[in-house]
């Protein structure tokens, strides 16, 4: 038995206002999928930038709501888990989406039976609110 290697993530990288990364990183997310052509073979992993993310909060944007609004839109998608949010102590984009997927087999499988599909179900993603040292101290 020959075993086929994984085919290479997708990656993009996203800086700038933190709700427009956010807004950004779904519509990427959306595109992927679609590429990939089902939601039950991706695994995601958002990689932000813990000082990208500090000087965003510096310059006046709000972690929350946008975040809790983003993981609240992203669950509709029918992913089979939440992303994982690794959060990275060096300096670089805010934000970086890794899309990891197994390619569709050759042949054609049979249809799942009414109401297994994504869209027929309620999601599972149950994704912690991000959390951290992001508040802006005032003067």
């Amino acid at each position: 038995m020959s075993t086929e290697p994984l085919p290479a993530p997708l990656v993009w990288t996203f800086d700038g206002p933190f709700e427009r990364c956010l807004a950004d990183l779904e519509h990427t997310l959306r595109r992927a999928i679609v590429m990939v052509g089902d939601v039950s073979r991706v695994a995601l992993q958002i990689d932000l930038s813990l000082p990208a993310l500090q000087a965003r909060v510096d310059a006046g944007d709000a972690v929350q709501p946008a975040w809790g609004q983003f993981l609240e839109r992203i669950g509709r998608y029918g992913l089979p888990g939440a992303p994982r949010v690794r959060h990275l102590r060096n300096a670089g984009p805010l934000a970086t989406l890794i899309v990891a997927y197994v390619e569709a087999p050759t042949l054609l499988p049979s249809l799942p039976p009414e109401g297994a599909l994504a869209a027929d179900r309620r999601s599972r993603i149950r994704a912690r609110p991000l959390v951290g040292p992001f508040r802006k101290v005032k003067p």
